[in-house]
């Protein structure tokens, strides 16, 4: 995970694994602007991480989306 993580521009990223289909997981990751995650996403450092993470992986999909409205729930305690 650090391998994007790491990044100046990355805000956070998480891991949900589905719990309807078995060996089914998410990535969702935050980045300051959809620009420099384009440049991250063609570096040589992702390029490499996700060489590593081929032999895991049956296939995949990504969506880029905009968060246009946040709401904090009763259960942060803020």
């Amino acid at each position: 995970g650090r391998a994007v993580t790491d990044h100046p521009a990355n805000l956070g990223q998480w891991l949900s694994r589905s719990q309807e289909e078995e060996g089914v997981y998410y990535i969702v990751s935050d980045w300051a602007d959809e620009r420099r995650f384009r440049e991250f996403e063609h570096s040589e450092g992702h390029l490499a991480h996700r060489t590593r993470l081929h032999p895991f992986r049956s296939g995949g999909s990504m969506t880029t989306m905009r968060v246009v409205y946040a709401m904090t729930g009763a259960g942060t305690g803020q």
